[in-house]
C-alpha cells in the first residue's frame, strides 16, 4: 500500500566480480546497490514506477571487502509534489561474525514517480516529519541537494565560458600611440653606436648608474651612446 513503507532494507553479498584493482568493491557497484534499493523504496512509497533524478552528498567512508554482507538501508526524509528524497546508509560486515558492522557509504538519492514507463510525473503521498530527528534529516536532505545544484550550476557556467573564444564580442582595435612609441623605443635601444656594427659595441644595459656611467659599458662613455642615456663625458 502506497504511503506506508518509509524504510526499506536490502542485503547483498560482495562477490569477487565486484572488486576493483585494489581488491575492494568498486564504487560503481555500491552505487548500483543504492539505486536498486532506492527504486524499491520509491515504488513502495508511491505505488508508481519511479526513476532516479539525482544523487547528492555521496561519501565513501570505508571500503567493502570480498564476501562482506552488505546492508543498504533507505529512509524517506522528504517528499515534494512528485519527488521522494531518501537518505541511504550502506553498511558491511563479515557474515561469519556477529558484530563489526561498519558504515561504508552514505548519500541522498531522489526519485520521481511517473504514471508509466515513458509517462509524466504524478503526485506522491506526502510525508510529514514527526520527531526532531525527522526534521533534522529533512533539512539535511534539502541542504545536500541545494549544494549539489550549486555545484552543477558552477560547472555549467565554466563549460559555457570555455566554449566562448577569448576575443568574443570584441572589435579589433588599432595599435595606440603608446604601443607604437614603445615599439619604436625598443627598436631604437637595440641599435649600436653611430658608425659601428656588431654586438661588441652595442650598449648591453639600459639603466644609468649612480656615478653617471652608462651601465652598458665598463667605463665612462667616451662616445655618444644610442641608448636612452645619451650620456657623454671626457
Amino acid at each position: 500500500m502506497s504511503g506506508q513503507q518509509r524504510q526499506l532494507i536490502m542485503r547483498f553479498l560482495a562477490e569477487p566480480t565486484d572488486v576493483n584493482y585494489g581488491g575492494k568493491v568498486h564504487g560503481g557497484q555500491v552505487m548500483k546497490w543504492i539505486d536498486q534499493a532506492g527504486y524499491a523504496a520509491a515504488g513502495g512509497w508511491s505505488g508508481r514506477y519511479s526513476v532516479t533524478v539525482a544523487v547528492g552528498g555521496i561519501r565513501f567512508v570505508a571500503p567493502i571487502r570480498i564476501s562482506d554482507l552488505v546492508t543498504v538501508e533507505t529512509t524517506l526524509v522528504h517528499t515534494g509534489t512528485s519527488s521522494m528524497h531518501f537518505a541511504v546508509d550502506v553498511r558491511a560486515r563479515d557474515p561469519m561474525q556477529e558484530a563489526g558492522e561498519r558504515l561504508c557509504t552514505h548519500c541522498v538519492i531522489v526519485f520521481v514517480a511517473l504514471d508509466g514507463v515513458e509517462g509524466a510525473p504524478v503526485a506522491v503521498p506526502a510525508w510529514t516529519p514527526d520527531s526532531d530527528e525527522d526534521h533534522r534529516l529533512a533539512e539535511y536532505a534539502m541542504q545536500v541537494m541545494a549544494l549539489s545544484k550549486d555545484i552543477e550550476q558552477t560547472v555549467a557556467r565554466y563549460r559555457e565560458a570555455g566554449r566562448k573564444p577569448l576575443n568574443a564580442g570584441r572589435r579589433p582595435q588599432a595599435a595606440s600611440s603608446t604601443d607604437r612609441m614603445g615599439r619604436l623605443r625598443r627598436r631604437w635601444r637595440g641599435a649600436g653606436p653611430a658608425g659601428t656594427s656588431g654586438s661588441s659595441s652595442r650598449c648591453r644595459g639600459w639603466t644609468r648608474s649612480r656615478r653617471g656611467r652608462c651601465a652598458g659599458h665598463a667605463g665612462t662613455c667616451l662616445r655618444r651612446c644610442r641608448c636612452r642615456h645619451a650620456k657623454t663625458s671626457g
